[in-house]
């Protein structure tokens, strides 16, 4: 016998051979698979849209099910095992965030070092690698091209210097060194003030002595005229 709908929007009442009907609910939605669907998304993008769309659920849901995570109980359906480790889904969430942004800051170390290898092209799309061999017996084009194990043509790399993601990575990791300081030279015997980065009262009045007045500036006024001030007039 076919299930039998207990009326618009309810559970399917399903009738097993030589039983009585029972209720049984819709699919739970925070399954592990659906859990890991997110975490896999996460650990390709540190972008919580992915996981979002990954699992199927909305931005509602998905702080609803991590305030759960984070506020709930063992046993409550939000604790994930991954090769033998048991912990909530929130704290799982964090671990693949961070693998992802350690892959980012990987590739971005090696633009960094010159160690990012990028695909040569021109304007009429990727080089590729020609065979030697190939070229010698006089075959020419794409019948010359050097192949993979796969016979694939391989594309020609060459190591890419990013100076500007140098940068990023030697501010992130060194600040004390490469951070953005801006030293202004002041006169008065005050030595080098920085701007930019803010100072408790005790540590203005211990380096600056008390009270900073600021010194009066004489500006001379020439009127228009001759270049040493003289007036044409």
């Amino acid at each position: 016998m076919a299930p039998r709908k207990s009326g618009a929007g309810g559970r399917a009442l399903v009738n097993p051979p030589g039983g009585t009907g029972r209720r049984v609910g819709r699919p739970k939605k925070n399954s592990p698979e659906t859990f890991m669907k997110g975490l896999e998304a996460l650990k390709r993008r540190a972008v919580y849209t992915d996981a979002i769309d990954a699992m199927g659920i909305c931005f509602t849901t998905w702080d609803y099910w991590l305030a759960k995570s984070e506020k709930g109980q063992p046993g409550d359906g939000f604790d994930l095992e991954i090769n033998s480790e048991v912990q909530r889904w929130h704290v799982w969430v964090e671990d693949a965030k961070r693998r992802a942004l350690d892959k980012t800051e990987g590739r971005i170390t090696d633009m960094a070092n010159g160690e990012f290898m990028e695909i040569l092209t021109n304007r009429d799309g990727v080089i590729y690698e020609m065979d030697d061999w190939l070229l010698e017996l006089g075959y020419t084009g794409r019948a010359a091209y050097k192949r993979d194990q796969y016979g694939d043509p391989i594309p020609v790399k060459i190591p890419k210097f990013d100076v500007e993601a140098a940068a990023r990575v030697l501010r992130s990791k060194r600040p004390e060194v490469w951070g953005e300081k801006k030293e202004v030279n002041v006169t008065g015997g005050m030595g080098v003030l920085v701007v930019g980065a803010p100072m408790k009262r005790e540590q203005l009045e211990a380096q600056y002595g008390g009270k900073l007045e600021i010194a009066d500036v004489e500006f001379e006024v020439i009127e228009e005229g001759e270049p040493d001030g003289t007036s044409t007039s």
